[in-house]
Order: C-alpha cells, then structure tokens, then sequence
C-alpha cells in the first residue's frame, strides 16, 4: 500500500467516525480543503462515492460502509504502532506542543490538576488546554486530543486505557429528615426523594455478601446536568445521592453529610482516558498519555 493511498484512507476512516469533513480536519490537525481534496482524489482513485454529502454533516454510502470495515482496523493498528514506536531522540525537555484535554469540571479538579505540577516539571514545554464539560457539544469535542470518559466506551476510533473506577457511597446531607431512618436494606429507600445527574443510570446496584439488589429511582426531585449541582443538591437536603466517595468524604468526616447503607456495596463507575488513534503518535499527546495513565490508573 503506498503513502498517498494510505493518508486518503486514514482521511475517510477519520470522516466517517466523525461524521464531518470540518471535524476530522480538526482531528487531523490538517486543514478543510486539504481533506476535502484527499476524499475527492480517494473517490476517484476508486471510482466510488463514499459518502452522502448534506450542508452540515456526511453519510456513508454503501460502498464506504463496506471501505470502513475492510480497512479502520489497519488503519488503527498503524496509529497505535506508531505511538509504540515515538519520536527517536526527544526528551522531555524538548517535547513541545498544546495538549488538549476534556473532562467533566469535577474530575479535572480533583482528580487530574493535582498532578499537572509533576507533569509540568518533566515537559516544561508542554501546555495543556483544560476543557471540563460534563455534556460538551460537537464543537467543544472536536478539537480535544484526549477524554477523561466515565462509563462503558463504545468508539471504535479511540483508544482507551482503564483508569482507577470511580468508589461510591449513597449519601444524604445530614440536617435532611430523611437522612436520621434507619436503613437495612436498599429496598427502604423507596419513597424518599433523590438527586440524580442526567447522565446516570436510574437503577442502583447493590450487594452485601452474597445477595444483590437493584433499586429502580423514583423520579428526581432534583435531575442536574453537572456533577457539581448534583453534589451541591444534596448537601441542600434536596434529595438522597450516589456520589463519588472522594468527593464527598470530608463532608462525611466533618458532618455535613451521613453516608447510608454503610454495610451494601454500590457498584463503581468505570473510568477510561481515551484518545483518538488518529492522535496517538504526537510526542505531546503520548507524553501527557502516559503520565495520566500512571498516574490515575
């Protein structure tokens, strides 16, 4: 396969995942017409259209349905190799560039600028673009280099490394009438008001020992689209929460909010560092990758 052929490929695998010629430039640091031009040399190189053109977005033909699954796999595996094998020579002191990194505000405040100093003193010439969002728009995501992501990762164009699972607790702050019952079994949550995030599975899940038990949520007497109104929500006394145990330990500790069920084990949240494969050779990018990953996992 020679290089010219394999750029335009990388190209279409790039459009097609995004869904955007605008977007998978952005993905690709190359600029609009360039990959406009790749895609038309690439469709008449296979006498084929790969795509169904609208104003704002694309669609896969047939025929590049069938292009998709025949070549994203090399495609990636050619990305990952080339993150194996690095830039010879560079140290990190000479690594430069500007690494963009999303993540919803609490996590990117408690979990990962602690260690930015660290990182900091290894790649002195390294920058980083912090974009907390805890439901960012097509425009805010398509220029992010890495993705701090809570929950199970179904993009085939991004490679994820796990991370440390998010521990929970159910709690509820401690001046709310509801927090003062006694509770044995999760089944007696049922009738009390919550707190949930959009983003959340509306079924808890807990075990003790052996036996496990599903509470399905009544509807939420507050819903809220970021972790911090959910944490804030609940230390108001608007409703009983899961939330993450670090983030709500010292307000346990210093008596602001009671942790209930002390005894059940809720399932924690999977948590995965994902970046596009498309990505994964640049210094910058490895260099922030790697660091995070030792760092969190």
């Amino acid at each position: 396969m020679n290089s010219r052929f394999f750029s335009h490929i990388e190209v279409f695998v790039a459009i097609a995942r995004t869904g955007s010629i605008t977007e998978a430039a952005d993905l690709l640091r190359l600029s609009k017409s360039n990959v406009s031009q790749k895609l038309v040399e690439l469709e008449q190189d296979l006498d084929l259209k790969l795509f169904h053109r609208s104003t704002r977005k694309v669609g896969l033909t047939q025929a590049g349905q069938a292009l998709l699954e025949g070549c994203s796999t090399a495609v990636d595996a050619v990305a990952h190799a080339r993150s194996e094998i690095g830039t010879p020579g560079q140290q990190g002191p000479e690594i430069t560039g500007v690494a963009s990194l999303g993540g919803s505000n609490i996590y990117l405040t408690e979990y990962v600028l602690p260690h930015l100093k660290d990182f900091f003193d290894q790649f002195p010439n390294i920058r980083v673009r912090a974009i907390g969002a805890d439901h960012p728009t097509d425009r805010e995501t398509s220029g992010i280099d890495l993705r701090i992501r809570v929950g199970a990762i179904k993009d085939s164009g991004v490679k994820a490394y796990p991370l440390k699972p998010i521990e929970r607790v159910i709690c509820a702050a401690a001046s709310a009438p509801f927090s003062t019952k006694s509770y044995d079994h999760p089944s007696q949550l049922a009738g009390q008001p919550v707190v949930l995030r959009e983003q959340e599975n509306t079924i808890w899940s807990f075990t003790q020992n052996a036996e496990m038990f599903q509470f399905q949520t009544p509807r939420p007497q507050v819903l809220a689209n970021s972790y911090e109104l959910c944490v804030q929500a609940a230390l108001m006394g608007h409703g009983i929460a899961v939330l993450a145990r670090d983030i709500v330990a010292a307000d346990i500790a210093e008596g602001r909010m009671v942790q209930l069920l002390p005894n059940w084990h809720i399932s924690p949240l999977p948590v995965s560092l994902t970046v596009p494969h498309s990505k994964l050779a640049k210094p910058h990018i490895k260099a922030l990758t790697t660091f995070l990953v030792d760092r969190l996992k």
